[in-house]
């Protein structure tokens, strides 16, 4: 799937719980894709500060609709203080 059918898609949890909308990805040095960063919902900004990350194997189904992931997926995006040398 495109980056721009990617972006905004909302995401929700097997258990249909709605997690946010996706703001951005993450590659790997080899253009891979690795995670899905979330812009989190008002709950979910509630309990976890910043943006979730949905590692690709976390995820049941993408479609152009939606985005499914395993309920346990929940992850803090931590703030990194130096720069990241890529």
């Amino acid at each position: 799937m495109k980056l721009e059918k990617i972006i905004n898609l909302p995401v929700y949890t097997e258990s249909a719980n709605y997690l946010g909308k996706i703001i951005d990805v993450e590659f790997d040095k080899d253009g891979d894709l690795l995670n899905y960063i979330v812009k989190s919902s008002n709950f979910i900004k509630n309990l976890f500060k910043g943006s979730l990350i949905i590692n690709k194997i976390q995820v049941l189904s993408i479609t152009d609709k939606k985005m499914i992931v395993q309920d346990n997926s929940l992850k803090e995006k931590q703030i990194v203080s130096a720069p990241v040398a890529r």
